[in-house]
């Protein structure tokens, strides 16, 4: 369903399979990390399919933000490279900001008192790292074109 919303919204495959394509390489990332962490913790089992719908919502998210202001800045007349640079320097501050507000409200969940729960939050949020690192760095620059 999300590839049938993202070709609406943006009109163009590789514009609407990009976020797609990322968040999926960063649910995996995020599994991955889940799959190491299972070897010290105890899990339930439904803490993986958890992990990645908010790991696919959340990069997908992610992805749409650094796209949607890439698009504006070539709209606005700068070249691609200088439009990326601008894109990942300006809304790359807000995913981590917004990533960082995710994963503490899912740290969160241990204030539950119910363990269960808490896993499920380091799950979900083991997925939410994943996204963030997944995105280009807040700190770039624009580059000179």
């Amino acid at each position: 369903m999300a590839i049938v919303v993202l070709l609406v919204g943006f009109g163009s495959v590789i514009e609407a399979g990009l976020p797609l394509v990322t968040a999926l390489l960063s649910a995996v990332g995020g599994l991955a990390c889940l799959g190491l962490l299972a070897s010290a913790f105890t899990f339930a089992t439904v803490s993986s399919t958890l992990a990645t719908m908010i790991g696919l919502g959340v990069g997908i998210d992610y992805a749409l933000f650094l796209i949607t202001r890439h698009r504006q800045n070539l709209m606005d007349g700068a070249g691609p490279v200088h439009a990326a640079g601008l894109a990942t320097a300006t809304s790359g501050r807000a995913v981590l900001v917004s990533g960082c507000t995710v994963i503490i409200a899912l740290a969160g969940l241990y204030a539950s008192g119910v363990s269960f729960i808490g896993k499920l939050g380091l799950a979900a949020a083991t997925t939410v790292v994943s996204a963030v690192v997944g995105t280009p760095s807040p700190w770039s620059r624009p580059c000179s074109a």
